[in-house]
C-alpha cells in the first residue's frame, strides 16, 4: 500500500463545490465501524477510500489480506479459551483498522485541511456497522451449525448398566466440554403421568465430570423440580442455573453417574432391557 500524494491535501485545490468532494472515512469513523460490524466491516472502509484515493493496488491488498485475516479470526475464535474476555479480538482488529487508514490513507487532519475531499456521514459508519455486524454473525451461526452437525451422532444405544463405561470413555478425552447424552423415551407410571422423550447429560466442565439436566425438552422441564428433589434424596445436590434463555441443572458431586442409572432405573422406571440413544462429542 502507498500512501497518497501530499497534492491531494493541499487546501489551494481549486474549483471544487464542497457537495461535490468526495468522500472518506476518518481513522476515528473506521475504528467505531469496524468495532461495530467486525472484519467484514473494516474492510468495506478501507476499500471505499482506496477506491476514492484511485489507489488499485490498495484495493486489492485489503481485499486480499482482509479476507485472509477474516477467515483467521474465525479460526481463532472457535480456540479461545472459554474465559477469554470477549472485547480483545474486536479491539485488535478495530485498531488495526484505524492505523491502516491513519498511515496508508488520511489522517483526520488532513482531511479537514483538504481542499478534495469530505468526510463521509456518521450515520453511514453506524448503518454499514450494524448490518456488516448481523450477516458476520450469521456467518458464525453457519459455522458453528456445521460443527455441530460433525457431531457423533451414530447409532448407539446401550443400556443404562452401561451407562458407566460410556461416561469413562468420555473422561479419557480429557477435553473442555466434551459430552455424553443419553435419550431415551419415557414410560408412563405412578410419578410421570405424562410420556416424552427425556436427554440425561454429562460434560467435561473447567476439567470435572458434571452432570446436566437441560431444560430443553418436554419432559426435562416438567420433571426439574422432582428430579431435584429425587437427587436431593440420593445424597446429590442439583445447582439450578439458566443462561442464554435456557435453564439447567448440575452438579459434580461424588455419585452423578449412579445418579444418572437410578433416574433411568427408580424415578422413570425404564425396563433394563431398554436401549438408550447416545450422542457424544469428544471434543
Amino acid at each position: 500500500m502507498k500512501e497518497p500524494a501530499e497534492n491531494i491535501d493541499s487546501p489551494q485545490t481549486p474549483g471544487i463545490d464542497e457537495g461535490a468532494k468526495p468522500k472518506l472515512f476518518s481513522p476515528h469513523q473506521v475504528l467505531l465501524g469496524a468495532f461495530l460490524g467486525g472484519p467484514p466491516a473494516a474492510i468495506y472502509f478501507i476499500k471505499k477510500n482506496f477506491d476514492v484515493l484511485e489507489n488499485h493496488q490498495g484495493v486489492r491488498n485489503i481485499l486480499l489480506f482482509g479476507t485472509i485475516f477474516t477467515i483467521t479470526i474465525l479460526g481463532v475464535l472457535f480456540f479461545l479459551p472459554e474465559k477469554s474476555p470477549n472485547i480483545i479480538m474486536p479491539l485488535i482488529y478495530s485498531w488495526l483498522a484505524y492505523y491502516i487508514v491513519e498511515h496508508f490513507q488520511l489522517s483526520k487532519q488532513k482531511i479537514i485541511d483538504s481542499a478534495t475531499y469530505r468526510f463521509e456521514s456518521a450515520w453511514k459508519v453506524v448503518s454499514v456497522g450494524f448490518i456488516s455486524l448481523i450477516a458476520f454473525s450469521a456467518i458464525i451461526i453457519v459455522l458453528l451449525s456445521s460443527i455441530g452437525s460433525k457431531i457423533d451422532v451414530s447409532k448407539e444405544m446401550v443400556t443404562y448398566d452401561q451407562i458407566p463405561a460410556s461416561i469413562k470413555i468420555l473422561e479419557n478425552t480429557h477435553k473442555e466440554k466434551a459430552f455424553v447424552v443419553f435419550a431415551f423415551h419415557a414410560p408412563i407410571n405412578a410419578k410421570n403421568d405424562d410420556s416424552g422423550d427425556i436427554n440425561l447429560e454429562y460434560r467435561i466442565i473447567n476439567g470435572k465430570t458434571t452432570f446436566l439436566w437441560l431444560c430443553l425438552s418436554k419432559k426435562n422441564s416438567m420433571d426439574k423440580e422432582a428430579i431435584k428433589s429425587f437427587a436431593a434424596a440420593n445424597g446429590i445436590s442439583l445447582i439450578e442455573k439458566t443462561e442464554g434463555g435456557v435453564t439447567y441443572l448440575l452438579s459434580q458431586d461424588n455419585g452423578i453417574t449412579e445418579l444418572g442409572i437410578k433416574i433411568i432405573r427408580d424415578f422413570y422406571k425404564v425396563d433394563p432391557k431398554t436401549e438408550l440413544s447416545v450422542f457424544r462429542d469428544q471434543g
